[in-house]
């Protein structure tokens, strides 16, 4: 009986190494920062797809790091298995025009956040939408076809605090859920 809790511990811990080995997901480092998207299905009775931005301090140096995140500084886009882009459905609402202050990223950290809206107008019987704001929107058909949601997220120099980070993430695609 021993010898099972022993395999069990061991089978535990060399899943959560092989989950936390997986850096597909995430962008590559740039200046102690990477950054990925996750995009959850929608909760039961909506059609909203749930959208992350996730934030990883990498630099090995002490102290807070300041990330000046506003929705401004994604670019996004919806592509289709064979890499053709989604049109953007337009709206004159835009759920992310809230005032942003800046993130503190302590040392070793990671910083998880939801930045999809849920404001666009939609037609009935609509099947999944990623709903990023005024003209960042897009209506998934319900087909047979996977869809992926990529961009970038550039943060400006913030002029007379090196504390801020700032660079170009190129943030990998993630498959749009199905189910």
């Amino acid at each position: 009986m021993k010898h099972l809790g022993w395999a069990f511990l061991w089978l535990l811990l060399s899943t959560a190494a092989s989950y936390a080995d997986d850096d597909s997901s995430w962008s590559s480092p740039v200046a102690g920062m990477r950054a990925r998207i996750s995009v959850l299905p929608p909760e039961a009775g909506d059609c909203f797809c749930r959208v992350y931005l996730e934030l990883q301090n990498t630099a090995h140096v002490m102290g807070l790091r300041k990330v000046a995140f506003s929705p401004r500084c994604l670019s996004l886009q919806v592509t289709d298995q064979n890499g053709r882009p989604l049109s953007v459905s337009t709206n004159e609402y835009d759920g992310m025009s809230q005032i942003w202050e800046p993130l503190l990223m302590p040392y070793d950290s990671q910083l998880r956040f939801q930045i999809g809206s849920h404001g666009l107008g939609i037609p009935p019987n609509t099947w999944r939408v990623i709903d990023m704001g005024a003209m960042n929107s897009w209506i998934i058909p319900k087909d047979d076809t996977a869809h992926y949601l990529s961009g970038t997220l550039s943060l400006p120099r913030h002029p007379g605090d090196a504390s801020f980070w700032n660079g170009l993430l190129l943030l990998p695609k993630v498959q749009i859920p199905k189910d």
